[in-house]
């Protein structure tokens, strides 16, 4: 068969089906018979009368076009109705082969052809509008269906939380679909807290980090205080006690708060100083408390030795350890030098290390010496071993010579047994060289006591003893003097101190008389005085003048019996030094006035009188006795 080239595209309208409304031929442009072309279809009429259906590649396979005509290439069709004409009735089909070249398109051989197809069966399916809304939406956005009616056609928009159904109906037998809108609830704030790291050391800083979502506001109390932003971070500063901080914030869908705890550790303990034995064997090591702390690192270096820096492998003498308490003993060599250092610990965290304290325990001392008056470098006293605490025991000699050992920071109390002649400048406790290891001397003289006190080197409290040392290294070069006084009395004898003549209490003088007394100082007082005291103070003498006083100055007074009359006891007195000490001493004795004119003279029966001695008697009238003529002169009521 033959075709003529370049003339009009050709082809055949071989056949319809109603099963899928299909069209089916063949068509190829002999200008290019190998090139494949579109048909156009028209119902009701070709091209210009009737009605454009749709347009159709003729691009299958036709090989018995192409062994017919001996051309190659894709030049069947077999093309499906658009759904606009299914269901329309029947129609006569027209078929136009399109040139290549553009024109003419002529209607291919067996056109027309009739054709009716049923309206297609159509599923319903579900528009944009079924989607998931945010809470704060308030309508739907796109088509409730694609395909299909919507039942019911203008559903109800879901409330928050909430969700909304319908269907798209299918037609021509075509299935339904449910379709489901729903809407976000009011979304719950989350907020999260965080404090890096959550323990410290004392007086060192956390950093506070926090972040929210779904909220507009946060609000810091507790450890911190005021607004917040939403989320960001912020430092503690320097803590030096445990806090909680919390956080509050707020958005739509409510509050929601958080809180972080940050833990400090506790403050730097103090060493105090450690308590040595008395033979420097052992020392108690102890250290404040701080507050909070539940327990201690201690550190102890023997510096013979240095310290390794870790606990793992501490040298022999070291100490490396967790304690409960606050106190470790540790046996020590005398005079080998110790640091100690110590952190606490509570809530998991250590404090830094304490001030190191640097230590050693010495040994007990050893004191020897004598007593002895140092004016005159004789032995004058004994170490006698009295009732009172810390003594050590002392041994002494003939001499008066002692010695003794005294534990480190202990005191001791030694009692003098003094035989002092009165009248020294002043007998002196000296002690003399105290050896101990570093081999320096010390000496020690304790003042202010009195003949026959004990003399105590240790705390006063201590049974019998006035006045004390306390004995430990920190003793210095240097004196304290102890100087042993006169008794601070005095006496009046009727004949010279040391005569052994009695103390006088009182004594009678006669009219005109007089009499020389004296004042004593001695050991002890009345008898004692007279028979022992020193007789290098003043006396005085009474007579031919008028008692009113006895000066307390060295000398003589009279009393003149005539005139006065003293009832009362006179204060004798004297102020004196001794041995750099002042010191006054006094006592008392009474003058009687004895009237000396006799018994001679009248008395007047139902009268008074009083004579000069101040003497009152049932008499008429008075006595005078101030003539100084012996008797009495009568004087008239």
């Amino acid at each position: 068969l033959t075709f003529v080239v370049g003339g009009p595209a050709i082809g055949s309208f071989d056949g319809v089906s109603t099963s899928g409304c299909k069209v089916r031929g063949w068509a190829f442009d002999p200008d290019n018979p190998s090139t494949s072309i579109n048909v156009h279809v028209y119902r009701d009429g070709p091209a210009g009368s009737g009605t454009f259906v749709m347009s159709c590649s003729a691009n299958l396979s036709r090989s018995d076009v192409n062994s017919y005509y001996g051309i190659s290439g894709y030049h069947g069709f077999d093309c499906s109705l658009p759904s606009s004409y299914q269901g329309t009735g029947s129609h006569n089909l027209y078929i136009h082969a399109i040139d290549i070249n553009g024109s003419p398109n002529n209607v291919i051989s067996n056109s027309p052809k009739s054709l009716s197809c049923s309206a297609p069966a159509v599923n319903g399916s579900c528009g944009t509008a079924a989607k998931s809304y945010v809470y704060n939406a308030t309508r739907y956005t796109g088509s409730f269906c694609s395909s299909g009616t919507a039942s019911p056609s203008s559903p109800a928009f879901p409330a928050q939380g909430g969700l909304r159904t319908w269907t798209c109906q299918g037609s021509n037998g075509g299935s339904t679909r449910s379709c489901t809108a729903t809407r976000q609830s009011v979304p719950t704030p989350t907020l999260t807290l965080q404090a890096s790291p959550s323990s410290v050391s004392y007086n060192s800083s956390s950093t506070l980090s926090w972040s929210s979502t779904n909220t507009t506001s946060c609000t810091a109390f507790s450890g911190w205080t005021g607004s917040k932003a939403t989320s960001g971070s912020e430092s503690t500063g320097n803590l030096t006690t445990s806090q909680t901080y919390t956080l509050s914030c707020t958005g739509p869908g409510g509050s929601i708060t958080r809180s972080v705890e940050v833990n400090v550790g506790p403050s730097v303990p103090a060493v105090l100083p450690p308590v040595c034995s008395a033979d420097g064997t052992s020392a108690q090591v102890r250290w404040t408390w701080p507050s909070g702390a539940t327990s201690f690192a201690l550190r102890i270096n023997d510096t013979s030795n240095g310290w390794t820096g870790t606990c793992s492998s501490v040298n022999s003498g070291d100490v490396c350890g967790e304690l409960s308490t606050n106190s470790y003993v540790k046996t020590t060599i005398p005079g080998r030098q110790y640091q100690v250092w110590v952190h606490a610990f509570a809530n998991g965290v250590y404090s830094p290390a304490s001030t190191v304290y640097t230590f050693s325990c010495p040994g007990p001392v050893t004191v020897t010496g004598r007593i002895y008056d140092q004016t005159t470098g004789q032995g004058v006293a004994n170490i006698t071993i009295p009732a009172c605490a810390n003594n050590p025991g002392t041994t002494t000699d003939v001499n008066g010579n002692y010695f003794f050992q005294v534990p480190f920071g202990q005191g001791f109390c030694i009692r003098p047994t003094m035989s002092i002649p009165f009248g020294w400048a002043g007998p002196i406790l000296t002690g003399l060289p105290v050896v101990q290891q570093a081999q320096k001397t010390y000496e020690w003289q304790v003042a202010g006591v009195n003949l026959g006190d004990p003399v105590c080197l240790t705390n006063p409290s201590a049974s019998g003893c006035t006045s004390w040392k306390q004995w430990d290294r920190a003793v210095d070069n240097g004196y304290d003097f102890m100087y042993t006084s006169p008794p601070p009395t005095l006496a009046i004898c009727s004949s010279s101190c040391g005569s052994g003549s009695s103390a006088l209490s009182s004594f009678t003088l006669g009219v005109n008389s007089t009499r020389t007394i004296y004042t004593c100082f001695g050991p002890g007082t009345g008898d004692t005085v007279c028979q022992n005291g020193s007789s290098t103070f003043s006396s005085w003498l009474i007579g031919n003048s008028s008692v009113a006083d006895i000066s307390p100055s060295s000398g003589s007074q009279t009393v003149v019996t005539g005139r006065s009359h003293q009832n009362s006891p006179t204060t004798l007195g004297a102020s004196f030094s001794s041995g750099g000490q002042n010191y006054t001493a006094s006592s008392s004795v009474s003058v009687i006035c004895t009237p000396s004119c006799g018994d001679r003279s009248q008395k007047c029966s139902g009268q008074t009188y009083a004579d000069s001695c101040g003497t009152v008697d049932a008499c008429q009238g008075t006595r005078d006795c101030s003539s100084g003529a012996g008797d009495y002169k009568e004087v008239a009521p």
